[in-house]
């Protein structure tokens, strides 16, 4: 397969079995901290998730999904339905250099791509007492408007509801 066939195969996958999106991550006060893009593709085919992470220059992390524990079910507490769960997962930068290949061949997950890939880039106001940037607030008020509103359509695009589909750009 050469390197185009195999980006329409891994689109397909993506568009399958694959999440793309916008979430929040909270402080233990519940304000929001800040938006976090993600890209996870769920399979219980490791080796096939070793063959994507491979494609791309062995990025991202393969991880196995744990079920909670269940008392009733004790051999079946570390999976999901009869067979292992692995989920292969990108950050921020990696998730959005993997989609910009795959853009071009997506047909069900292309509108939460697109967002990801419009999604503009924090600018952090660092901490006066530490001077780091963990723990800051985003600089500029209209990056955030602008953060807060893609997020929101992330949510709606993820839902699978029909009637936030017809209202989104």
């Amino acid at each position: 397969m050469n390197k185009k066939e195999f980006l329409i195969w891994i689109a397909g996958f993506v568009d399958g079995e694959g999440s793309i999106g916008i979430s929040r991550v909270s402080k233990p006060d519940g304000r929001v901290s800040y938006n976090r893009v993600f890209f996870c593709i769920t399979n219980n085919d490791k080796k096939t998730l070793e063959e994507i992470k491979k494609f791309f220059g062995d990025i991202g992390t393969i991880k196995q999904k744990i079920k909670k524990k269940d008392p009733l079910i004790e051999s079946n507490k570390n999976r999901f339905g009869k067979r292992d769960c692995y989920d292969f997962a990108l950050g921020k930068r990696q998730a959005k250099e993997v989609l910009k290949m795959l853009y071009p061949y997506l047909k069900v997950k292309k509108k939460q791509a697109r967002l990801v890939l419009d999604l503009p880039a924090q600018r952090w106001i660092a901490n006066r007492e530490t001077g780091k940037h963990h723990g800051g607030r985003i600089a500029d008020k209209k990056i955030e408007k602008i953060q807060e509103k893609m997020y929101w359509q992330s949510r709606k695009l993820n839902s699978g509801s029909s009637r936030y589909k017809k209202t989104l750009v």
